[in-house]
């Protein structure tokens, strides 16, 4: 092969790299919230979670995208080990997709038609409607593929004319083990170097035309696939543990898989030589069984396997950080942008829990529970400042991506809700501070003072539910109706509140110390709705 050949393949490669690409990014842009939607669903069961990995990856064109974008949620705590597994296991099996379509392609002369595609997407790129922009997106990285693929075979055919590759392998045997061996490991290494099992076996197909024996194709893919978890290896070196032990599964799966079907390899080919007419589909055929059967075998076992690892560490009640873990077909700021919502989910769950204990030391008599519930405040606090700075991090780094207008406004929209989640933090330690100097100083408030401060406490925690229900939410009213009616609660009471406080003052029924202590508790309380408040409507699109 001369040197001009050489890069001339090379830049074939990448071309066929790039169009992947731009192919997965038009699509889950163009996918936007129906795609958050379904990630919304996919933890209920492990069988949804396989239907999930098999759906996003199908979407996405990329199973290492898709096991990075896993390892990212287990990381940040989002997802369960077990539907992290079955999301992994669907990732396999969603992945072949990919290899039909350029098999097919090659049956239906799809090279043929990447230009014309070419000429149709192209002035829609230009339209300044961003979903028919992300559509046309999509086509031309389709038609790039195909005509990567083209040049690749046009640049190695010489090597068929002159019978190289005949001369290479053509006494390749099947049975012998070493060079089955040495195929699985050319799959392997060729699959780390580009960083794409779709792309490694797209160009073993190529070199099936060119007279590659099938049996030496189908041991390339399996290769492929034991490479295919080394992106996975990588990114999990700054996760947790629990995102090491995702990563440790996608190994387990995929070599547990390679080492079967390296001994059943050639009568499989040999039965699917007499099922397909088209020879082209054999090794499509022969990539989807192979992690089908994998995933058959191994899916009654999820379960198990998850809990053994959890049995071997205790999971912790502390989320994990959130990092950017990036792949050579690293997603789109869509779905980093949908964890980061999904953690400051976790982070208002952290301020609701605040706001509970700030609910019990209302009527708590006694000293000891009273000091214990004011430190899990304390303790909630410190939690909290450690995922806002974790989430202000994690968005600063969003903000590096290509980003869309859109994308850009929802990032500042959730910036600003974890400004207000971090002072509702603020103001829990304060109003937790005020019960506790009111118990030591034996300050006595009437019974009616107290509903009122009930009233409003109960409030306070419907309307932080409320704004984790729209944290979950893909789609808010605009016009946030139940937000502004909590609002508008917190606010009657609160007038209430201190009407009823002056009364009593007036009439010379509570000590001006106390009375100062109260009107510190309700002020607080409205501070707290107005920030809850002023969340939600960051969340208007």
């Amino acid at each position: 092969m001369n040197l001009w050949v050489f890069f001339n393949s090379l830049g074939a490669i990448a071309l066929f790299l790039y169009g992947m690409k731009i192919m997965s990014d038009g699509i889950q842009r163009a996918s936007g919230t129906k795609l958050r939607r379904f990630l919304n669903s996919m933890t209920h069961t492990k069988l949804k979670a396989v239907l999930a990995g098999i759906g996003l990856t199908s979407v996405i064109q990329s199973s290492s995208a898709v096991s990075v974008l896993t390892l990212s949620f287990v990381n940040a705590g989002l997802i369960k080990l077990i539907s992290a597994f079955g999301i992994i296991v669907g990732a396999n099996i969603g992945t072949t997709l990919t290899l039909w379509i350029v098999s097919l392609g090659f049956e239906i002369k799809l090279a043929s038609l990447s230009l014309p595609i070419l000429a149709i997407a192209i002035p829609f790129y230009f339209l300044k409607n961003s979903n028919i922009k992300h559509w046309a997106t999509f086509l031309i990285g389709f038609a790039l593929i195909f005509i990567a693929i083209s040049l690749l075979q046009n640049n190695l055919e010489h090597l068929a004319k002159e019978n190289t590759l005949y001369q290479w392998f053509g006494d390749f045997d099947p049975n012998n083990f070493a060079n089955g061996l040495l195929f699985v490991l050319i799959g392997l290494v060729l699959t780390i170097v580009v960083q794409s099992s779709s792309a490694s076996t797209s160009i073993m197909v190529v070199l099936y035309t060119l007279g590659l024996p099938l049996e030496a194709c189908a041991m390339m893919i399996i290769g492929a696939n034991i490479g295919t978890t080394a992106t996975a290896q990588i990114a999990a070196t700054i996760g947790n543990i629990y995102s090491k032990y995702t990563a440790y599964f996608h190994i387990f799966f995929n070599l547990f898989g390679g080492i079967i079907f390296f001994f059943i390899a050639s009568p499989v080919i040999h039965y699917l030589d007499t099922v397909f007419s088209d020879n082209y589909l054999i090794l499509a055929a022969f990539h989807t069984i192979f992690n089908v059967v994998t995933a058959i075998i191994l899916f009654p076992f999820l379960g198990k396997i998850a809990q053994f690892l959890y049995a071997k560490r205790q999971r912790k009640s502390s989320q994990g950080r959130l990092q950017m873990m990036h792949s050579a077909f690293s997603v789109t700021p869509e779905l980093y942008i949908y964890e980061a919502t999904s953690m400051l989910g976790n982070f208002a769950g952290n301020i609701k829990q605040s706001i509970t204990y700030l609910g019990r030391m209302i009527t708590e008599s006694d000293d000891e529970k009273l000091e214990e519930l004011h430190t899990r405040i304390i303790q909630l606090e410190k939690e909290g400042d450690e995922m806002e700075e974790q989430i202000r991090t994690y968005l600063n780094q969003i903000f590096k991506m290509d980003l869309t207008g859109e994308n850009s406004q929802k990032i500042h929209h959730l910036i600003n809700i974890s400004n207000e989640l971090e002072y509702i933090g603020d103001l829990s330690i304060k109003t937790s501070h005020t019960h506790l100097l009111r118990r030591k100083s034996n300050s006595f408030i009437t019974p009616k003072l107290r509903t009122h401060l009930l009233e409003i406490q109960d409030v306070i925690s419907a309307s932080t539910t409320h704004l984790i229900q729209n944290l979950n939410e893909t789609e808010i009213d605009p016009s946030l109706p139940k937000s502004t009616q909590f609002e508008k609660e917190v606010n009657r009471i609160h007038d209430e509140a201190f009407e009823a406080l002056m009364n009593v003052i007036h009439k010379n029924k509570i000590k001006p110390e106390s009375a100062m202590y109260y009107r510190e508790l309700i002020q607080n309380y409205e501070l707290i709705g107005d920030h809850i408040y002023k969340a939600n409507k960051s969340m208007v699109r």
